[in-house]
Order: C-alpha cells, then sequence, then structure tokens
C-alpha cells in the first residue's frame, strides 16, 4: 500500500535533516507517484555529464553505469534544457520522441536493465550551466505518467524544492566536517571524544589504531576504557572530575603508557571532554598549520600554543626553541589575547572544541 502524502512528506523532510535515509524518501515518492524509479540527480550542461545522487533502487549496477559513462551527453536532458523551471513538473516525452529515446545508450544501458522507461522531472536547480531535479521512472510495461499522477507530483513540487535545499545545506556541512576531520587525522596525537558514560564521539585514525592495538587504552563496546582496572577506576573518577569544571584540564598518570608517552583529559564542555595521548616526541606540523588558518596566529604563536596543547611547560618549550622564557611567554600571551583566551584551560578547551566537528556538541 502507498504512503500518504502526509507519510510521504514525513519521511522526505526527514532525509532533508538527517535522520531518515534518502533512499527511503525516495521509495516513498516512488509509491506517491506510481513510480519504479525515483532519483535526485544533477547534471553539467558546459561539461554534458550528469550524476545520479540519490535513488530508490541503491545500489544498482546500472545507477553506477550512468554515473560512469552513461551520464554524458545526456540527451533527454539537453533537450529539454530551455524547458526546465525550479517547481515546474515535466514529462520527457513532451520533448523526446519515443523513436529516439529507445535508440539511445542511456535508454539500452540504463533504463532497459533497470526496467524502466517514461521520465517525470522536476526541476530544482536550474541555470545555463546546471540542472537538478527528482526525476520519476515508470517501468517499461506501463504507460507515462497520467494528468492526476503528474497532479500528484505538482502537489509536492514545493516539497521537493525545500529537499533539495536541505540535501545541500547536508552535504555541504558534511564537506565542512570531512575537512576537519582531515585535519585530525594529520594530527601527530590520538584524539578521543567521550561523554560522561566513556561513549567514544569521535576518533582521529591515530587513536583507533591506538584503540585496536589493545595497549593501555582499549574500545568495549563503544566506550573507552583503560586496560588494567585500577587505572580505568580511576580514569573514570578523573573523567566525572574534569566535567564537573574543575579542573578542566588533568593530566594523567602515564600508567602502563611508558614514560615518553603524555596522556592529558580535557573539559570541553558540560557533556564531553577529550582525551589526547601524546608523544612529546613527535613533531606535528600540521596542527601549527590548523592554529594559524583558525585562530589567526603568526608562525611563532602557533607553536607555543601547539606546545601548550600537547602539555608541554612553557618553559621547557621556550629551552626547546632556545628562545627567552619572557619571549616565549610574551608570544602565548599575544596569541591568548587575540582569541579572549584568559587561561591556558581555556585556550586548549577551545583549541579542541573548533577543530572538532561541530556536530559532537549538538544535544
Amino acid at each position: 500500500m502507498a504512503a500518504t502524502r502526509d507519510e510521504v512528506l514525513q519521511v522526505l523532510y526527514g532525509a532533508a535533516m538527517g535522520t531518515a535515509a534518502w533512499p527511503d524518501a525516495l521509495d516513498a515518492l516512488a509509491g506517491f507517484a506510481d513510480s519504479r524509479v525515483v532519483t535526485l540527480d544533477t547534471y553539467d550542461l558546459d561539461a554534458h555529464v550528469g550524476r545520479v545522487l540519490a535513488a530508490n533502487v541503491v545500489p544498482d549496477p546500472s545507477i553506477e553505469d550512468y554515473n560512469r559513462e552513461f551520464g554524458r551527453g545526456n540527451f533527454q536532458i539537453e533537450a529539454g534544457a530551455r524547458h526546465y523551471r525550479p517547481g515546474k513538473v515535466l514529462r520527457t516525452s513532451d520533448f523526446i520522441s519515443q523513436k529516439e529515446l529507445l535508440r539511445s545508450g542511456v535508454y539500452n544501458h540504463v533504463y532497459k536493465p533497470m526496467g524502466i522507461r517514461w521520465g517525470t522531472g522536476v526541476g530544482l536547480e536550474v541555470s545555463d550551466r546546471h540542472i537538478a531535479e527528482f526525476t520519476f521512472m515508470r517501468a517499461l510495461d506501463a504507460k507515462d505518467h497520467s494528468e492526476r499522477e503528474l497532479e500528484r507530483i505538482r502537489s509536492i513540487a514545493p516539497h521537493l524544492l525545500q529537499a533539495w535545499q536541505g540535501y545541500q545545506h547536508r552535504t555541504r556541512l558534511q564537506d565542512s566536517l570531512d575537512v576537519v576531520s582531515s585535519l585530525w587525522d594529520r594530527f601527530d596525537h590520538a584524539v578521543v571524544v567521550i561523554d560522561a558514560k566513556r561513549r567514544i564521539r569521535f576518533a582521529n585514525r591515530l587513536a583507533e589504531g591506538l584503540l585496536a592495538a589493545g595497549g593501555a587504552w582499549i574500545s568495549r563496546v563503544g566506550r573507552l576504557h583503560m586496560r588494567h582496572l585500577d587505572d580505568d577506576q580511576a580514569f573514570g573518577k578523573q573523567l566525572l572530575t574534569v566535567l564537573e569544571g574543575e579542573p578542566r584540564l588533568l593530566r594523567l598518570s602515564a600508567g602502563p603508557l611508558g614514560n615518553q608517552v603524555v596522556s592529558t583529559l580535557f573539559r570541553l564542555d558540560s557533556k564531553f571532554a577529550a582525551l589526547v595521548v601524546t608523544d612529546p616526541a613527535r613533531n606535528h606540523p600540521d596542527l601549527r598549520q590548523g592554529l594559524m588558518m583558525r585562530f589567526h596566529l603568526t608562525p611563532a604563536e602557533a607553536e607555543v600554543v601547539n606546545a601548550i596543547v600537547d602539555g608541554e611547560p612553557l618553559r621547557r618549550f621556550s629551552e626547546r626553541q632556545a628562545i627567552a622564557y619572557e619571549t616565549a611567554r610574551s608570544q602565548l600571551k599575544t596569541a591568548m589575547g587575540k582569541n579572549g583566551w584568559r587561561r591556558q584551560p581555556d585556550m586548549v578547551a577551545d583549541v579542541l572544541r573548533a577543530l572538532l566537528p561541530a556536530a559532537l556538541f549538538r544535544a
């Protein structure tokens, strides 16, 4: 039984907001419009290349064939380009002859293997260079979309436009999260974000390797633990202490980690803390670059902030850099002043918050 209009819109907006899957939303649209296949797709009119972004039949080899080869020079879209308008419902049979369609590569290599033939598009984003649309395809043995079915599609066209806006927003957000996540993957320390129940909300690549190695730090059912019971119990108390607010930064006992590796726990907010496992012998220029870009620091200021984030005392940093302690202190003070940091623990926690994916801190 096909979903009702309200049910269709519910799952459609759910997909747009990230609480439902796009294949499920498109499957609901297919039932609503008596179609076999529904896709969300784009076409670059300059490059003559199309791509299916989502479909109710994923995974399907024919979709992959389209994206890889037969989306190039899609004569249907190019022939109908001048007819497309945002929100307009358009049957391809209105501007493409069926004889031409049945001879085409896209029909014989994509549509026919999928058992589809008749198409209706809803324009979402239309320009001289680019088209985005929802496409409704009917079965080979069916007739073209009737006027009644077109009216049903028209009745939800404004919602399809809104869903497209949601899709774009979430795509841009994911691209942004991918950038910051890749920054942490280049960070030369293991970073794990956990909540009060030790549930792991984020782990960069180095942290994943650390947990998989099964050394001092391990993951059990998605929660962070220390291998030795006494250490683990102490860590649980330390975590709650940090989350309660004082201290905001806590250096943990090295214990079985060895003399070189340092573990530091930072309070990010009332719900989350970050564990940073650091090897002081490592160099980490990539984080310095991130600090300069995100916090508008000079290379010297980024160097000293990076050292403090590592847990290195300022005096030891100045000795390692062969600069006067007062010079290092002045650089740190300037960096903190630029960003409104009053205390070093606040600086460290804000650096972690700023560079970790923002989605971690949503309720």
